[in-house]
């Protein structure tokens, strides 16, 4: 009987070192997907309590290791004029993402998604938040902006008549644009012929 117990318990010894060694792997899949994505993540549980966070989450929020476990209203964060825990609870209540850009107190901008944590087929348990440093593409797109204003005002002013056409869905080239000096040149207005085909 004792050897028979013996070898029952080299069996579950064997089965728990398994187990030991697959929870260790997945920690690190989990650690190394945290790390490496550089985009904020934080992982709160049912009672909006911290289960994770990635180290970008720091250049947004006073928080370390010591902190898990601690409420999220606990924490300090950097973004101006945003009511975090009221979108969190949005989210915990209606378990439908939510997703919009906030500012930090530096004005770099940030695309904050929250979403429910799923832990079954539409069973949801706490929420996870991520956040994406938006301020490059957001200065890019202002200039961008900037750049087409500045391309309209000139090609108004310019001595040359100029028509800008684009192809439809059909290969047609459809007038979209003429300036002023065409106007002038063809007698024709602009809202005559604008959206008529090259032909």
């Amino acid at each position: 009987e004792l050897q028979s117990t013996n070898e029952e318990l080299y069996t579950v010894n064997a089965e728990f070192q398994n187990k030991i060694i697959e929870l260790t792997e997945l920690n690190n899949d989990v650690e190394n997907l945290l790390t490496s994505s550089h985009i904020g993540k934080l992982i709160l549980d049912e009672n909006l309590e911290i289960r994770r966070f990635s180290p970008e989450t720091t250049r947004i929020f006073s928080i370390m290791d010591q902190d898990i476990g601690r409420p999220l209203s606990h924490l300090s964060h950097r973004i101006a004029d945003y009511n975090l825990i009221e979108a969190v609870e949005k989210v915990t209540k209606t378990e439908s993402p939510l997703e919009e850009t906030v500012r930090l107190q530096d004005n770099s901008q940030y695309l904050i998604r929250i979403i429910p944590y799923h832990i079954g087929p539409r069973i949801f348990s706490g929420v996870v938040l991520t956040f994406v440093d938006i301020t490059d593409m957001e200065e890019t797109r202002r200039k961008l902006a900037d750049s087409l204003e500045t391309n309209f005002q000139i090609m108004e002013v310019i001595p040359s008549g100029l028509y800008i056409y684009r192809k439809n869905d059909m290969g047609e080239l459809i007038l979209d644009y003429c300036n002023a000096e065409a106007e002038k040149i063809t007698g024709r207005k602009s809202d005559e012929i604008i959206g008529r085909s090259f032909d």
